[in-house]
């Protein structure tokens, strides 16, 4: 499912992130995910980093503006929670440096994960064998990641997956809340 260019008909485009608890042989997963109005997926970059703290937090809404994301969505769990103030801490810094505009709240979406992983992937998986989810480019670790990952039931935690799956996720649950409006000429 791999495409060379993104579609001119894009609809959202957000950043998924997989926070790292300690940095060390853990990286940040950082995956641009985008949807267009035919509900197909598109990988436009991985951007995963080796940081904690700040460092990730600024590297991750950097991602965003570069690709004038819409949204960051950054898993939410008892381990991580405390990344969410380092998040908007770091988005204002970087308001105050001319990044983001004056008088925004940063666009920080948290995933709830809850679920398993395999309970999350399942659907993104179907995407991918359904023809719907493209890599816009290749990205070797991603790619790895997602052919090799088969510990479901483990703490190991692929952490440029898991960003990819919160992104898509994300973007596949904002089609539920879409309104379509038919006549009974439409029939």
């Amino acid at each position: 499912n791999r495409v060379d260019d993104i579609p001119d008909d894009l609809i959202a485009t957000v950043v998924g992130v997989d926070p790292s608890l300690t940095g060390e042989d853990d990286e940040m997963g950082v995956v641009v995910v985008s949807r267009d109005r035919r509900k197909h997926l598109y990988v436009q970059a991985d951007r995963s980093i080796m940081a904690v703290g700040r460092a990730a937090a600024l590297g991750a809404w950097r991602v965003v503006a570069e690709f004038g994301a819409d949204k960051l969505v950054v898993e939410e769990n008892l381990g991580k929670r405390w990344m969410q103030q380092v998040f908007h801490d770091a988005y204002f810094e970087l308001v105050g440096l001319g990044e983001f505009p004056v008088n925004t709240q940063p666009p920080l979406v948290r995933i709830d994960t809850k679920l398993g992983k395999r309970t999350r992937g399942e659907p993104v998986a179907m995407r991918c064998e359904q023809g719907r989810l493209h890599m816009v480019g290749i990205f070797p670790e991603l790619e790895d990641q997602m052919s090799t990952f088969t510990a479901w039931g483990s703490a190991e935690s692929p952490d440029r997956l898991d960003a990819m799956v919160h992104a898509c996720r994300y973007l596949m649950d904002a089609e539920k809340k879409k309104a379509r409006i038919t006549t009974p000429q439409d029939a």
